[in-house]
């Protein structure tokens, strides 16, 4: 009997810290699925977790706004002349 409760007691103590670090990451990732004038509308209720409206014109703004060619490019470049993508192979010169 107390083998149970002592795993009960740490599984109400796991979950609890669980839920305090899943809970801003769950509020961010819903935040950015609503509209700007929604996001801090209801914060400090359970409100805040469940959007009016689901909108995705915050993640078309970023991809309007921020440049992304410099990450194709980077990628480009760190992929290019070392990798050998038909073998599977990455022949690298360490030798700086």
């Amino acid at each position: 009997m107390k083998s149970l409760c002592g795993k009960l007691f740490s599984y109400v103590v796991l979950s609890v810290c669980a839920l305090v670090f899943v809970a801003p990451v769950a509020f961010m990732i819903i935040g950015s699925l609503k509209p700007e004038t929604q996001v801090l509308s209801a914060a400090g209720s359970w409100r805040a977790f469940i959007p009016d409206t689901v909108s995705l014109e915050n993640y078309r703004d970023v991809f309007r706004r921020v440049p992304f060619g410099w990450l194709r490019t980077g990628a480009l470049t760190m992929v290019g002349p070392e990798a050998d993508l038909s073998s599977g192979a990455c022949a690298v010169d360490h030798s700086i």
